[in-house]
């Protein structure tokens, strides 16, 4: 749904040209991490949606590390409150410098967020944009396409 409005957003852009954004993170992606957590013996689901790339405004450079146009008020669930319910450590949080779009004005930068988690779990990571990135307008550049990757393991 995210891209679709983009896709309509980015129909309107001529005839809008001050009004209207480039692309954005255009997806409702996140992780989930979920097993039996080895300290109280019982399952766990440690889910969470992550920011991504906002847009570029017309008039000035973009949200960083902002949700989804669908997703409203929603906000990403602090690192230390996942830490402290469910056996992962989030070793990386932060803003992926260089993803946004270049240009008269920046689009937001994303997130890159590195977790492990300290027991056998079950992960599910879901992002868009892996192939088509964020795209700019009216002379911006693309911004970075998503990636999302997981390794299997323990140390």
């Amino acid at each position: 749904m995210p891209t679709v409005i983009d896709l309509i957003l980015r129909a309107l852009a001529p005839a809008m040209p001050h009004k209207i954004a480039a692309g954005h993170k255009g997806d409702m992606g996140g992780y989930a991490f979920f097993g039996t957590d080895p300290r109280t013996r019982r399952r766990f689901l440690c889910q969470t949606i992550m920011g991504g790339a906002g847009v570029d405004a017309a008039h000035e450079d973009g949200e960083n590390a902002t949700v989804s146009i669908c997703q409203g008020d929603v906000q990403n669930a602090p690192i230390e409150l996942q830490e402290l319910y469910y056996p992962v450590m989030i070793e990386q949080h932060r803003l992926r410098e260089g993803s946004g779009g270049a240009g008269k004005f920046r689009g937001g930068l994303g997130i890159e967020i590195t977790v492990r988690t300290l027991c056998d779990a079950f992960v599910n990571i879901n992002v868009e944009r892996t192939l088509t990135p964020p795209w700019g307008l009216f002379g911006g550049q693309c911004g970075e396409p998503a990636r999302g990757l997981g390794q299997a393991g323990l140390e």
